[in-house]
């Protein structure tokens, strides 16, 4: 379904599962879209749960638009889906790299309607803009190289060409049409306000990655935040999908047992 959060601009959003507690997937930036989560961990946890994943503004099969990337305009892009999804009770947001910062942003913003986090890779903290920038200008080979273990169920019937194009498309408009770059390094939550974060957190990164600090970051200053190292470098859902699955599925069976809610919900919408 598509999701106007703005006059022209609609958000793709799809849903796997029927059953089950809310969990929401935000996929990265740039070269991200909700195919990352869908072919692998939404599909997964879409057994027991209401899995929802969207396409970011100006990503995958949203509409394109030049202004609205900042963070806190994503924040209310995310509760505008959560909204037209029926969802009003509190659920756990899984995001990766950028979409960790907007879930990240959201419970500080509505702790209320978040029953927990998992933060795949977020990205180095601000602190650094000289590292911030390298990070934004790795190479693309490198992210091409991890693309095909995520999208090879996406390119059935010789649509892999015309999915190739729309993808090199997409990167163009985001690098030379939006403000995407300055909303990625210009966004920071300080300290004192993680400190006081009452929402569970779990923070997956990877052991070669450059976001491994703001993982351990978040791991000293969030209360109770739990941290998980897996093999790999920053694109964890295309490179170690099955460990990342596991790791969400049993975040979100303690975290709803910790709300109470363990066990299979009536479906909402």
């Amino acid at each position: 379904m598509y999701v106007e959060v703005e006059p022209g601009v609609r958000l793709h959003v799809s849903r796997v599962g029927e059953q089950g507690a809310p969990v929401v997937f935000i996929h990265g930036a740039f070269v991200g879209n909700q195919m990352a989560w869908l072919l692998t961990t939404a599909a997964a946890v879409g057994a027991t749960h209401r899995a929802f994943t969207y396409d970011l503004r100006a990503h995958g099969l949203s509409d394109k638009a030049r202004v609205g990337h900042a963070v806190p305009n994503q924040v209310t892009d995310l509760g505008k889906v959560l909204d037209a999804s029926h969802i009003s009770e509190p659920c756990v947001l899984v995001g990766h790299s950028f979409g960790a910062l907007i879930a990240l942003a959201f419970a500080v913003a509505t702790p209320a309607r978040c029953a927990g986090l998992v933060l795949v890779d977020p990205p180095l903290p601000p602190t650094d803009p000289e590292a911030v920038t390298r990070f934004l200008a790795q190479p693309l080979d490198a992210i091409a190289s991890a693309l095909p273990l995520g999208m090879a169920g996406a390119t059935e019937s010789g649509s892999s060409g015309r999915r190739a194009r729309k993808l090199l498309q997409s990167l163009q408009f985001l690098a030379s049409e939006t403000d995407l770059p300055a909303a990625v390094r210009g966004f920071d939550v300080p300290d004192e306000v993680l400190r006081t974060l009452a929402v569970p957190v779990d923070v997956v990164v990877g052991d070669g990655s450059p976001c491994r600090v703001a993982g351990e970051r978040l791991r000293d200053v969030v209360p109770g935040a739990r941290l998980h190292v897996l093999a790999g470098g920053h694109f964890l859902p295309l490179e170690q999908p099955a460990a990342l699955t596991a790791i969400v599925q049993e975040a979100l069976d303690r975290l709803y047992r910790l709300r109470g809610a363990a066990g299979p919900e009536q479906s909402h919408g």
